[in-house]
C-alpha cells in the first residue's frame, strides 16, 4: 500500500514537473552588434503570447546557434520578457602579409575581394581552400 502511494506521488510529480510552460509578452535582445535585433528574434522562431515548453526553448536556442553568427546564446524569461543574450563571433576583416612583393599582394587582395568573403573565426575550415588557392596565385 505504501509502495503504491509513493509510486503515485512520484508519477504525479514527474507529470506536473514536465509541463512547465511559460509565456512572455516582449523580447529583449542583448549583446548583438552586427546582427539586428529583429533578425535574432526571427531566427528563434518564437512568438509572444504563446506557452513555451522546455523543448521550445531548446529548439529556439538551437535555431540561433545554427546560424553560426554567435559564440554564446542564452535564453531566459524574466517578468514576462524573453531575454536573448548573445555574443557574436568575431569577423576577420583584414589579412596582412609582410615580406611579399607588392605585385603579388595585389593579386591576393583582388582574389579575395572578387568573392566578397566574410571570414568568420568560427569556421576557418570553410575558407582554408580559398586561402590555399590564393597562396598559389601569390607564389606564381
Amino acid at each position: 500500500m505504501l509502495k503504491n502511494f509513493i509510486q503515485f506521488i512520484l508519477f504525479t510529480y514527474l507529470c506536473i514537473s514536465s509541463v512547465n510552460a511559460e509565456s512572455f509578452l516582449n523580447f529583449n535582445v542583448i549583446g548583438n552588434e552586427r546582427v539586428s535585433t529583429q533578425t535574432i528574434i526571427n531566427f528563434s522562431n518564437l512568438e509572444t503570447g504563446t506557452d513555451l515548453s522546455e523543448n521550445d526553448f531548446n529548439q529556439a536556442l538551437k535555431n540561433i546557434y545554427d546560424t553560426n553568427f554567435f559564440e554564446l546564446v542564452n535564453l531566459d524569461i524574466i517578468n514576462k520578457t524573453l531575454n536573448i543574450t548573445v555574443k557574436e563571433f568575431p569577423i576577420i576583416q583584414d589579412i596582412e602579409f609582410k615580406g611579399i612583393k607588392t605585385k603579388k599582394l595585389t593579386n591576393w587582395k583582388e582574389y579575395l575581394n572578387k568573392d566578397e568573403i566574410d571570414f568568420i573565426e568560427a569556421h576557418p575550415q570553410d575558407w582554408l581552400e580559398k586561402y590555399k588557392e590564393a597562396w598559389h596565385l601569390i607564389k606564381a
